[in-house]
C-alpha cells in the first residue's frame, strides 16, 4: 500500500470521526398553525460573521435533523457563540426564539419565522465546562418550531442562538422588531435549593413601571417567572395583536426571556375580543404547549388554558379563573385540578391562575365569589402552602385555613386603592411590585418587592 493511499484513508477516518463527535440529540416540532400577515422588518447592521465548522446535517419535511454527512474535504467547526452576534438576515422574528420550558436535561425552545428559512439552532454550554456548539437543523418548510434540546447538563449554563443559512457564506440571525434578539443564556435545573421564582401579573400596559419592574426582576438570579395573567391589555391600540405582543411583551421582558422561561396563565383580558387572532386567541398563539413527560398532556388546546409543570419536588398547578365567566371547560378543569392536587409524585402544589378567592381591592369585588365558593375547600383539603392570583391591581396577603393567599396585581403603574378589607387580610399595598419566592424543603420564604427594588412585605410560609 503506497503513502499517498495510507494518507488519504487516514484522512476519511478522522473526519468520519469528526462528523460523529458532534451530533445532537433534539426534538423539533413544527407547529401548523397558519403565521401571520409578515411584519416588513428593517435589517440590522452586520456584525461579526460566523462560519460554520463540521459538515452540516441534512434535513428532513418532518424537522428531525439527520445524522452529519462526512465532507468529502476539511471544514471549519460550529462557531463559538460567546464570541459574537451573526449579521442580521432578512428574515425576521414574529415571535422571537424564546425558552418555553426547562429540565434538568433538556430544554423547550420555541420561534417564529416571518417566512420558510434553512438554518439552525445553534447551542453551546459555556459553564461550568465550556464544550463544543452543537447544532439542531430547523424545518425549511415550517416557520412555528418548538424545538426540544436533549442530553444536556444539569445545573450547565448554555448559549442558544438561531442562525439562518446553509452555511457556506456564515450564518445570518433574524432581526425582532428592526433590533437584534441576542442569543438566549439558560441554566438548566439541578434540583438545587433554594427554587429562586419571581411572580407577577397585570404587567399588560407596556409602561415604565412595568420595565422598572423587569430590570428588578433581572437583576435576581431566578430560577424561572411566573406571570398570573393579562398578559397584554389594550390591544385596540395597537394594528393588531402581533404588534401589542411585540411592544408590550417580548419587548418589555426580554430581560428575563433571554435568560429564562416566563410560565404563564391565562386572565380576563387576554380573552378580550380585541386579542382574537385567527380561529382563537393570541395568548395561546404566543405560548404553544410545551412537552414534558412528567405530564399526560395529549390535548394540546387544553393543555394551553390549564397546565403544570415542575421543578423539584415542586407542581405549579396553572389554572383558568375565566371558566367561572362563560369562557368551556369548568368541568373538565376542575376534574384535572383534583387529580393534579392528589398526584403523590409532588410534595405540595402551588396553583397559580388570575382572578384570587379572595382580595380587598375596591374594583370589581364580587369576582373573587365564585373561585372562592368552588376552589378554596380543595385547596384546604389538599393543604396548600401558598395560591398566586392577580386581577386586583394591588398587592395583599392573606390566610385562610391555613393557605396562604397571594394577589400580585401590581405588575404596572395603573394600582387599585383598598375597599372592605377582609378579616383574613394581613397586608395591603396599592404599590407596583413583584413577588420573590426562596422555595426550600422545608419552607417558603416570600418577599414583596417594588419597582426601585424596596422589599415592603416578607413572609414565612413552614412546609409540613
Amino acid at each position: 500500500m503506497t503513502g499517498s493511499t495510507n494518507t488519504r484513508l487516514r484522512l476519511a477516518l478522522f473526519l468520519l470521526l469528526i462528523s460523529l463527535t458532534f451530533g445532537c440529540a433534539v426534538f423539533s416540532e413544527p407547529l401548523t398553525t397558519a403565521p401571520p400577515t409578515p411584519t416588513p422588518t428593517a435589517a440590522a447592521p452586520a456584525s461579526l460573521a460566523l462560519t460554520p465548522q463540521v459538515a452540516e446535517p441534512t434535513n428532513t419535511n418532518s424537522g428531525h435533523p439527520t445524522a452529519p454527512v462526512a465532507p468529502t474535504q476539511p471544514a471549519p467547526r460550529y462557531p463559538d457563540l460567546s464570541a459574537g452576534s451573526f449579521p442580521a438576515s432578512p428574515v425576521a422574528y414574529t415571535i422571537p426564539l424564546t425558552i418555553r420550558h426547562l429540565m434538568p436535561e433538556q430544554a423547550s425552545l420555541f420561534f417564529e419565522l416571518n417566512a420558510p428559512a434553512e438554518g439552525f439552532l445553534f447551542y453551546q454550554q459555556v459553564s461550568p465546562q465550556p464544550a463544543e456548539t452543537r447544532a439542531a437543523a430547523i424545518d425549511p418548510v415550517q416557520t412555528r418550531q418548538m424545538i426540544t434540546l436533549e442530553g444536556l447538563s444539569p445545573g450547565a449554563e448554555y448559549l442558544a442562538v438561531l442562525g439562518l443559512g446553509k452555511g457556506t457564506s456564515g450564518f445570518q440571525q433574524p432581526t425582532f422588531s428592526a433590533a437584534p434578539w441576542e442569543a438566549l443564556r439558560f441554566r438548566t435545573p439541578d434540583g438545587r435549593e433554594p427554587l429562586k421564582v419571581a411572580v407577577f401579573s397585570d404587567a399588560s400596559f407596556g409602561d415604565a413601571s412595568t420595565e422598572a419592574l423587569v430590570a428588578q426582576m433581572a437583576a435576581q438570579e431566578l430560577d424561572f417567572a411566573i406571570n398570573a395573567g393579562d398578559i397584554v391589555d389594550k390591544i385596540e391600540d395597537n394594528v393588531n395583536p402581533v404588534e401589542a405582543y411585540a411592544q408590550k411583551y417580548f419587548s418589555i421582558y426580554s430581560p428575563l426571556l433571554h435568560r429564562m422561561p416566563i410560565y404563564t396563565a391565562i386572565g380576563n383580558h387576554d380573552y378580550d375580543a380585541e386579542a382574537r387572532w385567527l380561529d382563537s386567541y393570541f395568548y395561546y398563539y404566543a405560548f404553544p404547549a410545551f412537552p414534558d413527560p412528567r405530564f399526560n398532556e395529549t390535548e394540546a388546546d387544553r393543555a394551553r388554558q390549564y397546565y403544570a409543570f415542575a421543578y423539584n419536588d415542586v407542581q405549579f398547578v396553572m389554572l383558568d379563573t375565566q371558566v367561572f365567566f362563560g369562557i368551556p371547560n369548568w368541568k373538565e378543569q376542575d376534574a384535572w385540578l383534583a387529580e393534579r392536587l392528589a398526584d403523590p409524585r409532588f410534595r405540595f402544589s402551588i396553583p397559580v391562575f388570575h382572578v384570587p378567592p379572595f382580595f380587598s381591592g375596591s374594583v370589581h369585588p364580587d369576582d373573587q365569589l365564585a373561585v372562592r365558593q368552588f376552589w378554596h375547600p380543595l385547596f384546604a383539603a389538599a393543604r396548600v402552602p401558598l395560591v398566586l392570583s392577580g386581577h386586583s391591581h394591588h398587592y395583599e396577603r392573606l390566610l385562610v385555613d391555613g393557605v396562604t393567599y397571594i394577589v400580585t396585581g401590581g405588575g404596572s403603574g395603573t394600582l387599585y386603592p383598598a375597599g372592605a378589607v377582609l378579616p383574613q387580610s394581613q397586608m395591603f399595598a396599592s404599590r407596583t411590585h413583584y413577588i420573590l419566592l426562596h422555595i426550600y424543603s422545608d419552607r417558603i420564604e416570600l418577599s414583596a418587592i417594588d419597582k426601585t427594588g424596596e422589599q415592603f412585605d416578607h413572609a414565612l410560609i413552614p412546609l409540613q
